[in-house]
């Protein structure tokens, strides 16, 4: 029994070697194939990884060549950017210079137009002055109707070109802007009247009606620059005027709260609408073969538009071809505290006043000497006339003078200049002093600050410098009784003053003379 055991025993170990020996060719098979397979696994990583790694050194590979392609290309074209930008530059730099130069040679014909201007209008002020004062001269003593007719047309053509020149000098200034706006209350309706009569009084021998159209709910005075005003309303009557050979002239005005509208209408030959848009500006002329010797500058309209928007308001133009036109001017205005004062049927108006004065006269032009001597004369003045202000200081110690009259541009020692010397002079005693200039480029305010009394601007007549002696003296003289203009005339029973009035040329002063005496 221990035998069959040990044979049992025997056999199950030489199984069990052979199922060890089995376990373990097992374990190899699985070894070999474990190797196997991580072999091929570690071939394919390293396969893969050489893949990946080709495939990364051809994109880095790409990715330079993009990176040294787009290098290349941005440098060439912050090359060609920076040429062009280099070359607009000096472009820019070449057409800046050149609109600097430009604007260079522009404000130096400017400055030089404007200093030619202000010349040449001193230069011909002065001797209009000389045409237009002893025109006056002439026509108070000439009695003759022809001479009369001759002198007229002589003192007509002088005003009209001192016109030109006002005109001239007032275009300049506007632009450049040397134009002052001042507030001052005035009567509106004297202002239009005086304005009518003005132009009245400048062009004759027309068969046209002015109509005053005023607005009676003013009832006190407005405030604005009367001046400037003034100026518009005058170039727009008397352009009205000149084109319009009959009819009527009409004036209106109505003030809406604190905008004052005047219109300027008239009968005349109007203007076609392919002007109308060129009417205000400068230099521009409207052809409607309208045969007139006063076409002027073309600078009235244009002056009038600019004082107007100036003062803040605005000019337009309403016509039509052969039956007139109508220009009306809005303004903003303010409404004085002071009524109007009532206006009175007739002034005392003093004609022909005696003075009994001494005055010393700067003008160192032998004409104008001549001229201010006779206008002097007339009025009972005795003139010290000398051609410098040297003379003048070195005389004035001698002299017993009232007043001054000096003109500013002088050789040697200007007008200014002088009268800050009289000033200090001991025979000084506050005379007033008064100056003569035909530059307007300095305001009458501008003199008065200066120290002058007054100043006359040339041309001028032998009534301007009455107007000023009289605020400054009293005169002897006869007093006559003038009628407003709105005021109907009484016409005389059993006789008329037209023949009489046609005999003298119209000459107003000759007929209150010859009707005085008889």
């Amino acid at each position: 029994m221990l035998k069959d055991v040990q044979v049992k025993s025997n056999n199950q170990r030489v199984f069990l070697q052979k199922k060890e020996s089995e376990l373990i060719q097992n374990d190899l098979i699985i070894f070999r194939k474990l190797q196997q397979l991580l072999s091929a696994l570690e071939r394919d990583i390293v396969d893969y990884s050489s893949v990946i790694n080709q495939q990364r050194e051809l994109t880095i590979n790409r990715s330079k060549n993009i990176i040294l392609a787009s290098a290349a290309i941005s440098f060439i074209v912050i090359i060609i950017f920076s040429i062009i930008i280099l070359n607009e530059f000096r472009k820019t730099q070449r057409y800046r210079k050149q609109l600097e130069e430009a604007n260079e040679t522009t404000s130096s014909l400017l400055k030089s137009r404007e200093q030619l201007i202000s010349m040449v209008s001193h230069d011909l002020r002065t001797p209009l002055s000389t045409i237009t004062g002893f025109s006056e001269l002439l026509q108070q003593s000439v009695l003759e109707k022809k001479d009369k007719n001759y002198i007229e047309h002589i003192s007509s053509a002088s005003n009209y070109m001192g016109k030109l020149v006002d005109d001239l000098l007032e275009f300049s200034k506007l632009e450049n802007g040397n134009i002052t706006i001042e507030s001052i209350p005035f009567n509106l309706e004297n202002h239009i009247e005086e304005i009518v009569q003005h132009v009245k009084n400048s062009i004759k021998n027309k068969p046209v009606e002015f109509i005053l159209e005023h607005d009676q709910s003013i009832e006190n005075l407005i405030i604005t620059d009367p001046f400037r005003l003034k100026q518009v309303l005058f170039n727009l009557v008397i352009n009205a005027y000149k084109f319009t050979n009959e009819g009527s002239i009409t004036v209106s005005s109505l003030l809406k709260e604190d905008v004052l509208e005047i219109k300027v209408s008239d009968t005349g030959v109007g203007i076609n609408d392919n002007q109308k848009e060129h009417i205000f500006k400068e230099f521009a002329q409207a052809d409607n073969n309208q045969n007139s010797n006063d076409k002027g500058f073309g600078l009235g309209l244009t002056i009038s538009k600019k004082l107007v928007e100036i003062l803040g308001g605005d000019l337009t133009l309403e016509s039509e071809l052969n039956k007139g036109s109508i220009f009306t001017l809005k303004i903003p205005v303010k409404r004085s505290n002071k009524p109007l004062n009532a206006n009175n049927t007739s002034t005392e108006v003093l004609v022909k006043p005696i003075f009994n004065l001494k005055a010393i006269v700067v003008e160192d032009d032998a004409s104008m000497q001549q001229f201010i001597h006779d206008v002097l004369k007339q009025y009972g003045i005795q003139a010290y006339v000398f051609g410098n202000a040297k003379n003048a200081l070195d005389e004035i110690k001698q002299i017993d003078f009232d007043f001054v009259l000096t003109d500013i541009q002088l050789p040697k020692m200007n007008g200014i200049q002088f009268m800050e010397i009289i000033k200090t002079d001991t025979s000084y005693k506050n005379q007033p002093i008064i100056a003569m200039t035909g530059r307007a480029k300095m305001s009458t305010k501008d003199y008065l600050n200066n120290g002058f009394s007054e100043v006359i601007i040339k041309p001028f007549n032998s009534s301007k410098i009455q107007h000023v002696l009289e605020s400054f003296f009293s005169s002897e003289g006869t007093y006559i009784k003038e009628k407003n203009i709105n005021e109907e005339p009484i016409e005389p029973e059993g006789f008329s003053i037209v023949s009489l009035s046609t005999f003298f040329n119209n000459d107003t002063d000759a007929v209150k003379g010859i009707l005085k005496r008889f």
